[in-house]
């Protein structure tokens, strides 16, 4: 019986961790999206500096939790995410909104799928 006890115990403890993991990632990627999305509406008026400073921020945010994330989620998704970043940053650089719009749609869409893939529904447990 005690045996059957423990091992509750740490299923309930690893359960609880999974949903702590997947709460801070939603409202992580969120935080960083929504950075992204005023980035977008600052390109679209041609503000490029307001879009690099809101993707700059964006990027830090990420950066900070890197080695979290590389603890927690597949390598190949923050590699992508990382590449997504460096592109958006450089066509913004360049102030080609055509290009900008769709590499930042692009990552915005690559968080959402990262958190889609973490949370607990049927579709991903069975």
């Amino acid at each position: 019986m005690k045996r059957l006890i423990i091992a509750i115990v740490i299923l309930a403890i690893i359960f609880t961790a999974a949903l702590i993991n997947t709460r801070f990632l939603g409202t992580y990627t969120k935080e960083i999206s929504d950075l992204l999305q005023n980035a977008e509406t600052s390109a679209s008026g041609y503000d490029w500096n307001a879009a690099g400073d809101d993707t700059d921020k964006a990027m830090e945010l990420w950066e900070k939790k890197r080695a979290y994330f590389y603890v927690t989620l597949f390598h190949g998704e923050t590699d992508a995410i990382y590449q997504d970043f460096c592109e958006v940053k450089k066509l913004i650089e360049y102030q080609q909104y055509g290009d900008y719009s769709a590499a930042n749609a692009r990552l915005i869409a690559r968080l959402k799928l990262l958190w889609d893939m973490e949370r607990l529904t049927l579709e991903n447990v069975f």
